[in-house]
């Protein structure tokens, strides 16, 4: 298995993987799968093209084949730019079992770390993902209650 930084090369496949999770975790998203099947190959070609010290997404591929993604999006506002959330881990049915999301997150962590400015990763993760709320936790990833809207 390979995991790396995603470029506009992958831009297909990587549209792929996400229509595919759309489908098999329609829960683990937040806008509406209405919406988001109406998305384009292009509407992801920002994501996919990394921004020094900013936004990147991973790609874990086995035999030349996307079966993982992870991305992190971090603020461009200087006075936000200490935090970053981690997006869209998902990791194909087929390759789930098989260490690919501890890669992608174990990646993710390491290359975040190496961002001088940045002190805090948040991230965001259903009830019912247990397997993925697992693997967070295993990384440290501590949970929080919600702060109650005023």
């Amino acid at each position: 298995m390979e995991v790396c930084a995603l470029d506009e090369t992958e831009l297909e496949a990587f549209y792929a993987l996400r229509v595919e999770a759309l489908q098999t975790e329609p829960s683990a998203f937040w806008g509406p799968p209405e919406l988001m099947r109406q998305q384009k190959p292009e509407d992801y070609l920002e994501r996919v093209r990394a921004q020094p010290q900013g936004n990147f997404v991973l790609g874990a591929f086995v035999e030349d084949r996307l079966l993982g993604s992870i991305g992190l999006n971090r603020p461009q506002t200087p006075k936000l730019r200490h935090k970053a959330e981690v997006r869209e881990m998902y990791v194909t049915p087929r390759a789930r079992g098989k260490g690919i999301a501890t890669a992608l997150l174990r990646t993710l962590i390491e290359r975040a770390l190496t961002y001088p400015d940045l002190a805090q990763l948040h991230l965001m993760v259903s009830v019912s993902q247990t397997s993925a709320r697992a693997l967070y936790l295993k990384f440290g990833f501590e949970p929080r209650a919600p702060t109650p809207v005023q």
